[in-house]
Formats: C-alpha cells, sequence, structure tokens
C-alpha cells in the first residue's frame, strides 16, 4: 500500500490540475464575450483550448502595442 502523504500530494496534484483548467475555460469565456459558451468551452480538447488560449494571448499584446483598450 502506498503511503498516504503520496496519495494526498496525488490528489493535491489533481485538483491544482483541475483549478487550472477551470480557469482556462473562464479565461476563454471571457475573452470570447459570448462568442462561446461556458458548456462549449468544457467539450474543448486541450489541443484546442492551448491553441485559442495562444490566439487571446497574441491579441492582447497587439492591443497593448495599438494603445486600445481591452474590454
Amino acid at each position: 500500500m502506498e503511503d498516504k502523504s503520496e496519495v494526498i500530494a496525488y490528489l493535491q496534484s489533481l485538483n491544482s490540475e483541475a483549478r487550472g483548467i477551470e480557469k482556462s475555460i473562464f479565461e476563454i469565456c471571457w475573452y470570447m464575450r459570448g462568442g462561446i459558451t461556458l458548456e462549449e468551452a468544457w467539450q474543448l480538447s486541450y489541443d484546442q483550448r492551448t491553441t485559442i488560449s495562444e490566439l487571446i494571448s497574441k491579441n492582447i499584446e497587439r492591443t497593448k502595442e495599438s494603445g486600445l483598450a481591452l474590454l
């Protein structure tokens, strides 16, 4: 049987990963401004979430460089 501390550490890492995914989903929905629902965002694959997050980051940088407000 595994040590309890190893199991606890593993469960904590899973919880941390789940919170990160949840945060990513909420960020995508916020930046998409209604272009994708929360339900649709949860159906995205890891690769799709990563691609959308990269596009969002690039658009944020472009917005900063242009001096326009990002609402």
